[in-house]
């Protein structure tokens, strides 16, 4: 009965310094901030742009564009590292008619936890054509000084070179410090899509009413 009651007591301080042993660590080592569902924030800002002019011919048949971009990529979890899919490119649009579109981003892009980096690419569109009326309102804005573009991150995969990863809303020319620091937003699926047929496949253009307005308040996604 002796030895019952002895190995009992030996078995029960085991079982109380393992027990302070596992509190100290957790005390020691608290958990981190909970992790978020989307490990990679992205921003764009249009640096500069080529091939239009407020003096331009408003009798053009067609243009040829080219815009200067910068991409930023920003980790938002505070213990991993986090990586760019392959295949993302940017397309530029106005008012719903696709301008130009970005190679491939073909490099690994990866920062560090709560880490960020940049990336500049060009995009361009060659013998863009563009109605007389969408023509005329994109000369009116650019001589008032309001011209905003519409900036989307896509995804280029094996059967679908069409997949919306971000939709960054829109942008000003020469407007980095603010867009950098305005996030891109995921596109919800009930919103509305347009279907354009292309020489090549069929593309799908999500947008919203709020296509033409630039707004601070980035929540209204195409």
């Amino acid at each position: 009965m002796v030895v019952a009651c002895v190995l009992l007591f030996i078995a029960m301080f085991f079982l109380l310094l393992i027990t302070g042993v596992i509190m100290g660590i957790c005390y020691a080592f608290p958990p981190g901030p909970d992790e978020p569902d989307d490990p990679l924030s992205y921003s764009a800002a249009i640096d500069s742009v080529s091939g239009l002019d407020p003096t331009m011919d408003r009798g053009l048949s067609s243009l040829d564009l080219s815009f200067n971009l910068t991409i930023r990529v920003t980790s938002m979890s505070y213990q991993r590292s986090a990586c760019v899919e392959s295949g993302i490119y940017v397309e530029v649009a106005y008012r719903r008619v696709i301008l130009a579109t970005s190679p491939t981003i073909q490099q690994q892009l990866c920062v560090g936890p709560k880490e960020a980096t940049e990336h500049r690419l060009v995009a361009r569109g060659t013998g863009v054509r563009v109605a007389g009326a969408l023509l005329d309102s994109l000369v009116a804005d650019m001589r008032q000084d309001v011209l905003v573009f519409q900036v989307t991150l896509r995804r280029s995969e094996k059967y679908d070179d069409d997949v919306v990863v971000k939709s960054c809303g829109g942008r000003q020319v020469g407007a980095a410090v603010v867009d950098l620091e305005t996030m891109c937003k995921t596109p919800y699926p009930h919103k509305n899509i347009i279907v354009t047929r292309t020489k090549f496949s069929w593309q799908e253009y999500i947008y919203s009413s709020s296509d033409d307005e630039r707004s601070n308040n980035q929540d209204t996604i195409y």
